[in-house]
């Protein structure tokens, strides 16, 4: 059975959609699935919820944060609300966020980069990353595959035995001080609060009043700067991406993009608010960190970029790869251009 077929009946079974809500007013019900099955259910009228079905391990992961959520008001405002859930099933039930437009489509929306996009997305990941410093000594997460991209054998090893994803790592230029970079950057990892792990524009929702951040099932403790650096990373590979077409394939350098202005306002208006949100001891390390992050998390995606061979994707890959490893090596340079100490309250 599809995940849209079987979803109204789950909800029903229980008690989060009522038989007044399926007959007298009537449900759409639409396949969301990506990496995990999805569906959305809308009730006509307004109303409806969210149906995830997901593996063992990362239903535990996202129902436990859901549990944390119930005692940390900072997390739970960062979160959709949890209707139910049936672990020996593998699903849960989310609220329907509404109006639930991604971040990524707010921004084509805008066609720009408004500040109140970054500001929102800001308050409620600090507000989460506050609200759970006392769970740094939780599981830990173990460290993202992109820090061992380099490496033809561990997390990474897949990479290297995909033709498109292979040259674009042959492709690093002086492998051993990019082999030194990564492992820099590994040193750096401070577990320090309750992680997401792939925050990105699409996992973020705005509900008319801020955002709510979805889909925490890889979620446990880790560096913070891992998922600031995720919204780092959005708005300079997109402006990458806009460089290699702007300047005729010749991709834009780390600090040309960092200069640009209305991205580079957004960028601080974001950390702005998640500072004053999260209050972390050392802002400025921080954006250092995240910056590095940054490129570490463009490393990946570039290679998704690569992934099927396609010419245009090719060379796209290879600007978010140049523009990576420029973050990684130098990420003080690029935080000094965006400015992000101007951005702290």
């Amino acid at each position: 059975m599809a995940v849209a077929d079987g979803a109204v009946p789950r909800l029903m079974a229980a008690g989060v959609l009522a038989a007044a809500d399926v007959v007298g007013r009537g449900v759409v019900v639409t396949d969301a699935s990506r990496a995990n099955a999805v569906a959305i259910v809308r009730v006509r009228g307004g109303g409806g919820a969210v149906l995830k079905t997901l593996p063992a391990p990362q239903l535990a992961a996202e129902l436990a944060v859901h549990e944390y959520a119930t005692t940390r008001p900072g997390l739970r405002r960062a979160l959709p609300a949890l209707l139910a859930a049936e672990p020996t099933d593998g699903w849960l039930a989310l609220e329907l966020v509404q109006p639930g437009t991604t971040l990524t489509d707010a921004h084509r929306a805008a066609l720009g980069y408004p500040p109140e996009l970054g500001q929102v997305v800001g308050r409620a990941l600090g507000g989460a990353h506050h609200a759970t410093h006392d769970l740094a000594g939780a599981a830990p997460v173990p460290l993202p595959w992109p820090f061992f991209a380099l490496d033809t054998e561990g997390p990474a090893a897949f990479a290297w035995d995909e033709a498109p994803l292979r040259a674009v790592l042959e492709a690093a230029p002086e492998p051993e001080r990019r082999h030194a970079a990564l492992t820099a950057a590994r040193a750096a990892w401070r577990p320090d609060c309750l992680v997401h792990t792939d925050l990105k524009w699409d996992n973020c929702l705005l509900d008319g009043k801020g955002a709510r951040i979805i889909d925490w099932e890889g979620a446990g403790a880790g560096d913070p700067a891992w998922d600031v650096a995720g919204i780092i990373q959005e708005y300079l590979g997109y402006a990458g991406l806009m460089g290699v077409d702007l300047a005729g394939r010749r991709p834009l350098a780390a600090v040309e993009i960092a200069a640009l202005e209305p991205l580079a306002a957004a960028l601080r208006a974001f950390f702005a608010a998640y500072v004053e949100a999260a209050a972390p001891a050392q802002p400025a390390a921080l954006a250092r960190r995240a910056v590095r992050y940054a490129g570490v998390r463009l490393v990946q995606t570039s290679l998704e970029h690569a992934t099927g061979g396609r010419p245009a994707r090719v060379v796209s890959a290879s600007a978010l790869a140049d523009l990576a490893w420029a973050m990684i090596d130098d990420p003080g340079a690029v935080s000094q251009r965006l400015r992000l100490s101007e951005a702290q309250p």
